[in-house]
């Protein structure tokens, strides 16, 4: 049902596992796992905020500055 009005799902989980069924269940969610950091989602909030503030996100220059673990390898 949810696929139906969303372009993407994203799940923060600790079990791959629940990954794995939300994508068996939604046409819009992938089952790629990513690394174990919410930095991912924590760009997207960034980018809707930005869009919120500046309006058009692609006329943007963007620098996220953090541990080379996670927003580096965001």
């Amino acid at each position: 049902m949810l696929s139906r009005y969303v372009n993407g799902i994203m799940i923060r989980t600790f079990a791959h596992q629940d990954i794995e069924e939300l994508a068996k269940y939604a046409s819009v969610a992938d089952h790629q796992r990513s690394h174990r950091s919410p930095a991912p989602l924590q760009i997207l909030a960034d980018l809707l905020t930005v869009r919120q503030q500046l309006g058009d996100i692609t006329k943007q220059k963007y620098a996220w500055i953090g541990d080379r673990q996670h927003m580096a390898n965001s």
